[in-house]
């Protein structure tokens, strides 16, 4: 089986109670890091990894560079196009079996956004076909690590449910320590995602079983 791991990065919140179409879009937040692994569960081995600075079409707001560093002047230095990398996102879900992301409402809606922006943009009648396809096809076969543990690892002593960072979700299921400084980092958070799905759908441990995939995650580990 084949799965796509994804997390990016962003110029901001989604917006509160303001419905996505061609008239809000710009509401919405811009991406300036997209990272993805295909990973094939059979193999264990990552088959792809794709990690690219976005140039938005913003200015990046400074409390967002705070939390991510990523700054207007890395962007214009080595960011890309955002639809070109949808495209290649594009190509590469319909060769996967499953989406996989944490807290994946977010980050479908904010591709969303720039899939819009995208169609809006193009002339191209095929182009826009492909992404209004697409749009639909992103809320089927998709998994959230942070829905799908939350009843098993979210429930507190006093009997209310925490939404779990991914940081804490990968603390109890691996009782180590992340550094949180270096999570927010889109091809960080992939990785981890990966790690934590693996041993909670799969039972299987990847710091032990891929050599690769557990040395970037022990880079990570402070305690």
């Amino acid at each position: 089986m084949r799965i796509l791991f994804l997390d990016i990065e962003t110029t901001g919140l989604l917006p509160k109670n303001i419905y996505l179409n061609d008239k809000t879009v710009n509401e919405y937040p811009h991406i300036v890091q997209m990272s993805y692994v295909i990973f094939n569960t059979d193999t264990k081995k990552i088959e792809k990894i794709l990690n690219k600075i976005i140039k938005p079409k913003i200015e990046i707001p400074k409390e967002s560079s705070n939390i991510h560093k990523i700054t207007d002047e890395i962007v214009n230095e080595y960011g890309h196009n955002i639809n070109k990398i949808l495209e290649i996102l594009i190509d590469d879900f319909y060769g996967v079996s499953l989406l996989v992301a944490h807290n994946i409402y977010y980050d479908i809606k904010v591709v969303e956004s720039e899939l819009i922006r995208y169609k809006m943009e193009t002339k191209n009648e095929r182009k826009i076909n492909r992404i209004e396809t697409f749009i639909k096809d992103l809320n089927k076969n998709k998994y959230c690590t942070l829905k799908e543990t939350v009843k098993k690892y979210g429930r507190q002593k006093d009997g209310k449910i925490k939404w779990l960072k991914l940081v804490e979700l990968f603390k109890i299921l691996f009782n180590k320590k992340l550094d949180n400084e270096k999570m927010h980092n889109a091809y960080y958070d992939v990785m981890v995602c990966l790690c934590c799905y693996m041993l909670h759908e799969k039972k299987i441990n990847l710091l032990e079983e891929n050599k690769e995939i557990g040395k970037e995650i022990r880079d990570l580990i402070i305690s």
